[in-house]
């Protein structure tokens, strides 16, 4: 290239284009280029340009393609800096509460009739997590579940109104997956922690009322698996599968603080299906 005809290309790239590089290509054919030259190889000229949305571009010319380059050409330039892959944190509060169905496993009372085992079992339970997410992996903090069943069961005399509350509290420990597509991943849990139970049977009849409690606590193991459909980096939806297992023993008491009868096993056993929404901060 004639040294006249490069000034001119040089020239006209000057007052054509906005000065946002410090470098400069001339080509063997076509306009010059400002731009950021990253590395030169043996072969080739690796440089970044600025589009016009200001997305930086990344290319490479063969050497035989180019006529001229310059390292720190404009004197008066804008570095072109990437913008840099925004980080995920490596420990994150791990917030996830949830609610659904809940069924009582094990056996029961022998008194107890077949008929209305079913509404005995089944109730809605409500949980809470709160604890650390570990690198997007390791979860570990406090686990709360709380199984409520509510039933009215008859008989000769009237009815009876029975109230099972069984809560679950401890440390727990939860493992996750990779994301599977992005938008899939999976989770196991192990908590130890205080199994308590607790009834309340609240007769009714022509006769007068009544009232027995059961208040005991044992120590209760948790295991549960989730599905995670992974919203963004911070939240998620997580279908939840979880099994709570222990059993109690212990004293049947009467509205005026006196043991009508005591019992030597009763299940706290729960399985639990249901969601939870998980936020990281």
């Amino acid at each position: 290239m004639q040294p006249i005809k490069l000034l001119f290309v040089v020239f006209w790239a000057f007052l054509s284009q906005s000065v946002f590089s410090q470098d400069l290509i001339v080509p063997v054919k076509g306009d010059s280029i400002s731009c950021y030259i990253t590395k030169i190889k043996r072969d080739s000229i690796y440089y970044k340009t600025m589009g016009v949305s200001g997305t930086i571009i990344s290319n490479a010319l063969n050497q035989k393609e180019v006529s001229f380059f310059e390292y720190n050409y404009f004197e008066n330039y804008v570095t072109i800096v990437e913008e840099k892959a925004k980080t995920r944190k490596k420990v994150y509060l791990d917030f996830a509460p949830g609610l659904g169905w809940s069924h009582r496993l094990g056996k029961l009372d022998p008194s107890f009739p077949k008929s209305d085992e079913k509404e005995y079992r089944n109730g809605i339970y409500f949980r809470g997590r709160l604890g650390l997410l570990i690198k997007q992996k390791i979860s570990t903090g406090l686990f709360y579940n709380f199984h409520k069943t509510e039933s009215r069961l008859p008989n000769l005399a009237g009815g009876v109104n029975s109230n099972v509350n069984i809560s679950f509290f401890g440390p727990y420990i939860s493992m996750q997956s990779k994301p599977i597509n992005k938008n899939i991943s999976f989770s196991g849990t192990l908590a130890l922690g205080k199994l308590t139970y607790k009834e309340t049977m609240s007769s009714f009849s022509s006769f007068g009322n009544s009232k027995l409690t059961v208040d005991e606590s044992t120590l209760g193991l948790n295991l549960g698996v989730s599905l995670l459909l992974l919203f963004s980096d911070i939240s998620n939806l997580s279908i939840d599968c979880n099994l709570i297992s222990g059993k109690v023993e212990g004293d049947v008491v009467n509205s005026s603080g006196s043991i009508v009868t005591s019992f030597t096993e009763e299940s706290a056993s729960t399985i639990t299906m249901g969601l939870s929404f998980r936020v990281l901060f």
